[in-house]
Parts: C-alpha cells; structure tokens; sequence
C-alpha cells in the first residue's frame, strides 16, 4: 500500500496547536488520503521506545511521498521538510489560506486551505489531486537540491540513471555561470543547452569575462549518425538525428562569430563516447549505452568534481576528441 508521512506541527497535548493539528489532519489530511488508497504515518501516533527522531526519518525515508503542513512556520516542520527535500521525497506542502510561507521556501507550489471553507469537500479533492498526479508519475523523485550545488552523499563522484535526475535546467545554468577560466560542451548536437535558461547570454558573460569556451558537435555529414539512432534505439531516423545536428550547428557558428572567446568544431569522423560539460570544478559525462533503451539525452549521468582522476580522465577524453575536429569559420565552412 502506498505510505505518505505527514510533516506537521503537533503540540502538547490539550494545547491550542495540537488541536489545529488534529482537526487538519481528521478534516483534510486523512480523508483526501482515503480517497487515494493511501496510509497515512505520523510521529504523533509513534509509541515504540527508544529515539524518537531515528523512528521519525525512519518512516519519512521508507514513505512513497511527504505531506508538510507550512502553517505556522513551525521550526520542526522546516527541519523535517529539509530532510524529505534533501532525501529527494516528493513533498506536497499545505498552508492555511492567507498565511505566506517562509521566504526560503516561497517558491515551492503550495495548496491553500481553509478548514472553515463551505464546501469541505473541495479542499479535500484538491489535495486527492495532488496525491494522484504523484501517483501517476510512480512518485518520482524531486529536484536533486544538493547536486544542483555541487554537495551531498556520493563524495566527488556521484552517477544518476538519467540525466533528468541530475537537476533542473537551472542546475545545468549554473554550470556554465560557475565556468571562470574553462567551459567545454561535446555532444551529438547539444540541442538540449537550447532549453537551458540565459543559455547563449551566460555563455557569452563567461568568454567576454575571458573564460575560454570550446564547443564540440558532429558535423551534419558524419557516417557515424547512423549508428546513433541504432545505438541509443531511437524511434527517430537518422534524417531526424542530423536535422538536430544542422538545427544547433548555425546557433553555435552565430555564437562563436559574436563572442571571440567562443570556439566552435566539429567532426567529420567519429562520435564522442559521452555527452560532456565540464567546468573549472565539475564534469559531467552522460553515457552512450546501447544496452539501455534511453531516450537520447537522458542516459545515464556521471558528475566528478576537480581534483578526482575521473575528471582528469574526462578532460583528456575531451581533449582527444577536441583535437581531431575541424575549427568551423565564419561562413560554417570547416576549415582545412
């Protein structure tokens, strides 16, 4: 059975607060649960001896998803939240209609409430709504808040099934904002910066601030396109592959033309081994399996901070391939 643990203020017994809490937690809480086939866990309803707070991220950790009531900005509560986050538990959070929840977590999405509302029913769906949508994304892990910062267990050296689960998009435009004397792209087309946030303005921040930026995609007439589609089972032809290809090859000519500090190759023979952006601090290497059915650009992910032999080893793979390109001019001709 599906499990959710409740993140909530709970007060001394016969106080004001415990109250608040119980009636939440009988008028909204559980019956949206319910609804959901879901079994609500609690730390009020713990009675085993021995440490409470062991027991308590015991059942958060082994829970499908969270629910952390935000009103009050109870102190407990924002230690229990940061603990789901960083564990990356989905959180649906709640807060009393009317109150703002704290600044540092003022831009997660939360459900208002109002246990005084008319029609209760209606708060209650709303929250089965919520549950439901985590449920028909199989509770799919959070944004990783600790890798988007270069932190968090794994050490320098951490690996991700699929890129996806790395961070959001703002997690990979930090990458290049944190670039100060190096910042190296190779991919089949690196189609996938397109939809990173100020992509093309921080790429040219970093070259005109004298961070040397090198570019690396295959070039649209390479044999080697048709093997990738097969490689990574893609659906797609390699017609589609090499229109990716020709799509971003103009995006990075225009860019390497009005940034002197922007270096532009491709290849005419051979692909990269991995999907690379690598820092001054950080690398990371999405892997080209064939084995696994991934939809291209969402391999595996394997990140190495500076200092490791993964990064080194990384850079000379970079390096490598870098050095068998050919320079593309301004006019998108390669040159010679």
């Amino acid at each position: 059975m599906t499990s959710c643990f409740l993140i909530s203020p709970m007060g001394e017994l016969d106080s004001r607060a415990h109250r608040l809490a119980e009636r939440l937690f009988e008028t909204l809480v559980r019956p949206a649960m319910q609804a959901c086939d879901v079994d609500v866990v609690r730390a009020a309803d713990m009675r085993d001896p021995g440490r409470i707070t062991k027991q308590l991220f015991s059942a958060m950790f082994s829970a499908d998803f969270c629910v952390a009531v935000l009103s009050g900005h109870n102190p407990n509560v924002m230690y229990e939240l940061a603990m789901a986050q960083a564990a990356r538990k989905p959180v649906i959070s709640l807060i009393e209609r009317g109150e703002k929840p704290p600044f540092d977590v003022h831009d997660w999405r939360a459900i208002p409430y109002d246990l005084h509302a008319p029609d209760l029913d209606a708060e209650v769906a709303r929250l089965s709504a919520a549950v439901a949508h985590l449920q028909s994304t199989g509770f799919a892990p959070s944004d990783d808040l600790l890798a988007e910062y270069g932190v968090g267990p794994g050490g320098h050296v951490r690996t991700f099934e699929r890129v996806s689960e790395y961070g959001s998009p703002e997690a990979w435009a930090r990458l290049v904002r944190a670039a100060r004397g190096t910042l190296d792209l190779m991919g089949v087309s690196l189609e996938a910066w397109r939809r990173v946030p100020d992509f093309e303005d921080d790429v040219a921040e970093r070259a005109a601030a004298g961070c040397k930026v090198r570019i690396l995609v295959l070039a649209p007439d390479n044999p080697i396109l048709d093997l990738v589609a097969d490689r990574t089972k893609l659906q797609a032809a390699p017609d589609q592959i090499r229109s990716s290809v020709r799509l971003m090859l103009p995006f990075f000519q225009d860019l390497a033309a009005r940034h002197p500090g922007i270096e532009l190759r491709t290849l005419a023979h051979g692909a990269p081994t991995v999907r690379l952006t690598r820092n001054d601090d950080t690398c990371l290497a999405m892997l080209h399996l064939r084995s696994l059915n991934h939809e291209l650009g969402d391999g595996p992910l394997v990140t190495a901070r500076a200092g490791t032999r993964l990064y080194d080893t990384f850079g000379r793979e970079f390096e490598a391939f870098w050095s068998s390109g050919r320079l593309v001019g301004s006019d998108g001709c390669a040159e010679a």
